[in-house]
């Protein structure tokens, strides 16, 4: 959906996900090569399932948004990233998974490379930086917490809430990627446990209407088939125009429209929130 000819695959990034994913790579091809050393082949097939769940689950899953970024720096090393792991993973994999492997390298391969991953050397482990996968680690056992949290309280993760409060001292790249998760304000350390403020406020309220009205539009734009970069014009039957009209860029940006209009007739793709929200889409 987002392959981009001009960038090529790298692993340079000072991204806080791109260094942990790539400190992942690492770490799996180490230990792996290793135990192939030892003729240990169980133990170096099976730690390919838990970095592939790490590497869909939670850096492709943070990074979409960084996929389609208008500042190319952030983009680039995002695709590039993610272009030299998936090359480096179906080297390692090609042993185990040789099939599988050879359709992903298939896939990204550029002019110069070898014609298969079965011709390819083996690949290298580079430096492994065990404080960011430990520190990534907490980043997730926090977010679990909190969405635990989120879920006994009956507040869904679209929609926003004030302050969540951690008792791990991080770094504020890694609070920022809490936050963004857990769809809070702001993270703040202290105290002994996980600590979430589930009271809504008004303005609260309204950007999550605001939030399930893009949810509801990226999931109309997969039901008319429609790429990424298409963009569209939206009609909307709604009693929410002033939180629409407040939101407008919030929800504009992620979804690729660039006009809403008004109506009073209902339309084709109705919106769960307080009150009566539908729409339709025009290409």
């Amino acid at each position: 959906l987002y392959k981009d000819e001009t960038i090529v695959a790298h692993n340079k990034s000072e991204n806080v996900l791109d260094k942990w994913i790539l400190s992942r790579l690492n770490e799996l091809i180490k230990n792996g090569t290793n135990s192939l050393e030892k003729f240990q082949v169980f133990e170096s097939a099976r730690p390919i399932r838990d970095f592939v769940n790490d590497f869909s689950t939670w850096y492709v899953r943070r990074s979409r948004e960084r996929f389609k970024s208008e500042d190319q720096n952030e983009k680039g090393d995002a695709l590039g990233t993610t272009l030299f792991v998936l090359k480096e993973l179906s080297k390692y994999m090609a042993p185990f998974a040789p099939f599988f492997a050879e359709q992903v390298y298939q896939q990204i391969k550029v002019e110069g490379d070898v014609e298969s991953v079965h011709l390819c050397d083996w690949p290298e482990a580079g430096e492994v930086d065990l404080e960011i996968i430990e520190s990534m680690k907490k980043v997730r056992e926090v977010v679990t917490s909190a969405l635990e949290i989120r879920q006994k309280s009956g507040h869904k993760v679209r929609q926003p809430l004030a302050k969540l409060s951690i008792p791990e001292n991080l770094s504020q790249n890694l609070l920022d990627i809490i936050a963004d998760e857990v769809n809070v304000k702001k993270v703040v350390v202290g105290g002994s446990e996980v600590k979430l403020d589930t009271e809504l406020t008004e303005d609260l309220k309204k950007e999550g209407i605001a939030r399930d009205i893009i949810r509801a539009i990226q999931d109309a734009r997969k039901k008319e088939n429609l790429n990424p970069n298409d963009a569209i014009k939206i009609v909307m039957c709604t009693d929410k125009k002033e939180i629409v009209d407040e939101y407008m860029v919030m929800i504009k940006s992620p979804t690729g429209v660039t006009e809403i209009s008004y109506t009073g007739d209902k339309q084709v793709y109705p919106v769960e929130v307080e009150g009566s929200t539908s729409f339709s889409v025009i290409k």
